[in-house]
């Protein structure tokens, strides 16, 4: 459910972050060098400024959270490849960066800017799999010495005796000095 979250609230920062620079880049555009009088005059005040930065922290938050990620990733990585044999990387088919990109552009296609942002998120995700790519055949090298795999005995599991009553009232048992 915390992945799901994760990854809605992810999508939900890149489209807001795709609208903000598309709706100042149209400005830009429109107005070159006098594009902040113009957002003024158009009724962006403090509201949208404070809006803008909003957009930005909450952006460099994902990004940072995501480069966080990857870079414990490369780390856990680095450290398995030394502790069990570097061995050819494992790759991704050639397709994969831009199959995620594909796969991420038409839910942001809305907006001009969208498609710039989608890369950028579909390159986080394909180095994220990359890299759990190279953990699953490190794992898959990993000697399994001394591990001995054996059933173990099915044990049936029997009610305790005792009082229907005391267990329905959740009753105790009276202390062993009274009790004798």
């Amino acid at each position: 459910m915390a992945h799901r979250f994760a990854g809605i609230a992810t999508a939900a920062v890149l489209q807001l972050a795709a609208l903000v620079l598309a709706h100042e880049l149209v400005f830009v555009v429109r107005y070159g060098s006098r594009f902040g009088e113009a957002l003024v005059h158009s009724g962006h005040g403090e509201a949208w400024t404070v809006a803008v930065i909003a957009c930005v922290v909450l952006t460099a938050g994902v990004a940072a959270m995501g480069v966080a990620r990857l870079f414990l990733l490369g780390l856990r990585v680095r450290r398995t490849a030394g502790a069990f044999g570097a061995s050819r990387p494992p790759t991704l088919e050639r397709g994969a960066l831009l199959r995620a990109w594909l796969r991420l552009a038409p839910r942001m296609a809305i907006l001009s800017v969208a498609l710039l942002v989608s890369f950028v998120a579909a390159l986080f995700a394909w180095r994220h799999r990359v890299l759990l790519a190279h953990l699953r055949a490190a794992r898959a090298r990993m000697p399994r010495v001394g591990i001995s795999v054996r059933a173990r005995p099915r044990t049936h599991l029997t009610q305790p005796a005792g009082s229907l009553l005391g267990r329905g009232l959740a009753l105790r048992a009276p202390p062993a000095s009274i009790a004798a």
